[in-house]
């Protein structure tokens, strides 16, 4: 049996070895010289570069790597003085391009040369290379600007880190076009025992947190949460569509306790195997910000052991309101033997969900893949208890847990992070499933 729940609460996706090799034949890509042309191009020109910038300083007698001696010998302002700086020091040209002066900077810096310096040879050098390099910048890029999208996702192992700034703006643009902003989000899903008493199952439950949500329009709701109803591996419903509205409230309950506001300003939608968890309109501004925590376990149980058909389990995790921080939790009872190996056997990676849902199983071959989050962060007890990203942090994970039968104490997992969050992104987070004892 395969499940799909997707919502911006944690939901499980659980998906079938087979399809998931299928569909990695299917989106192979295929290899190609343009991405070595580039690369290439504008390595060659950036080094080039780089080398003539450190010998011009080297021969004004000012040490390349220290921005501050630049600014102070040469008279340019700190930002102009940074960038040099940073370029002198950086050998990977992705790296480098980022710190890019414009070519007024470039020219800046090359007459405050020629007065501290006076005519020299390196200085020709430089200008030389600057041809160069903005030859090869209008060749591959088109403009600086264009640049700096080409080098934000040149390796795909740091484009998460890279790009964050660049999310940062499309960030503060959806707040104002959504509506609504949150200052960090906490979805954390718990693994444990089968409440069937199945050996060969794992129940699970979930909460969501969001804290300082910020009304930013008038009489506009917002979508906090989504779910699909579970399906089988051939697509077929394994739930019955009249019990979707009871499953929404189980696995979405409102903790009122521990929000701000109350019931009366949610409403759950349900339309056929699809349900929503929506904010209705209230006050703008941040002396109405409101908090929100819900909690709630899944009716489906979902296999623990790895089969010919069954490989990963995965979560996904869809973000409808644009967030500053995002937190990711994945927690085990103890009781379950697989806790020891949890660290190493999930990873987490972000697809856009603008288009719909990734391929089942979510892999890095879906067109809608955008990067890996971080190596994750260890989770206990003493950590939850110790966390200031969310206040009452333990009590909603305690809430949780005994929806299944555990303690907060019982539990150990690992947190991924990641910042400025657009919507509707998805997080997907996949656990290998470990092989049956014996």
């Amino acid at each position: 049996m395969i499940t799909l729940l997707i919502c911006p609460g944690v939901s499980a996706i659980y998906f079938g070895s087979h399809m998931g090799i299928q569909q990695s034949k299917q989106t192979t890509i295929p290899e190609t010289d343009a991405p070595d042309a580039f690369v290439s191009d504008l390595d060659s020109a950036y080094s080039t570069f780089r080398i003539s910038l450190v010998q011009l300083l080297h021969s004004s007698g000012i040490d390349p790597r220290s921005g501050s001696a630049i600014a102070a010998e040469l008279s340019v302002n700190r930002q102009l003085a940074w960038q040099l700086a940073t370029i002198a020091a950086e050998s990977a040209c992705s790296v480098g391009l980022n710190a890019l002066p414009g070519s007024r900077g470039i020219q800046i810096f090359v007459n405050a040369c020629r007065r501290h310096l006076g005519e020299h040879a390196a200085i020709n050098e430089l200008q030389a290379s600057v041809v160069t390099l903005e030859r090869a910048v209008r060749r591959h890029a088109g403009d600086r600007a264009s640049l700096g999208l080409l080098t934000a996702a040149w390796d795909p192992k740091q484009v998460e880190n890279r790009t964050e700034t660049l999310r940062r703006d499309g960030y503060r643009a959806q707040c104002a076009l959504l509506g609504v902003q949150v200052a960090t989000q906490v979805r954390g899903v718990i693994y444990a025992p089968s409440r069937r008493n199945d050996p060969a199952t794992v129940s699970m439950a979930t909460y969501q947190c969001f804290t300082d949500l910020i009304r930013l329009r008038r009489d506009r709701a917002c979508r906090l949460l989504f779910v699909e109803a579970p399906t089988h591996d051939d697509g077929s419903l394994a739930m019955p569509v009249e019990e979707m509205t009871a499953h929404m409230h189980e696995k979405f309950e409102l903790d009122e306790s521990l929000s701000s506001g109350g019931a009366d300003d949610i409403e759950i939608l349900v339309e056929g195997a699809r349900g929503w968890v929506t904010l209705r309109p209230g006050l703008l501004g941040r002396t109405a910000a409101s908090r929100w925590v819900f909690t709630g376990s899944a009716r489906y149980e979902h296999p623990r052991y790895r089969s010919e058909a069954d490989i990963y389990n995965q979560v996904g995790i869809v973000t409808h309101v644009p967030t500053e921080t995002v937190y990711i939790d994945c927690l085990m009872d103890r009781s379950l033997a697989e806790h020891v190996d949890l660290e190493h056997a999930v990873e987490a990676s972000c697809f856009d969900a603008s288009t719909g849902q990734p391929m089942r199983p979510a892999s890095k071959g879906d067109p809608a893949y955008l990067f890996d989050l971080e190596q994750p962060t260890l989770l206990s007890p003493t950590e939850l208890a110790c966390d200031a990203s969310v206040p009452a942090l333990t009590e909603i994970v305690d809430q949780a847990a005994r929806r299944v039968g555990c303690r907060v104490d019982d539990l150990v997992g690992v947190r991924f992070r990641t910042r400025y969050v657009m919507s509707p992104m998805e997080f997907i987070v996949s656990r290998t499933l470990p092989r049956r004892p014996g």
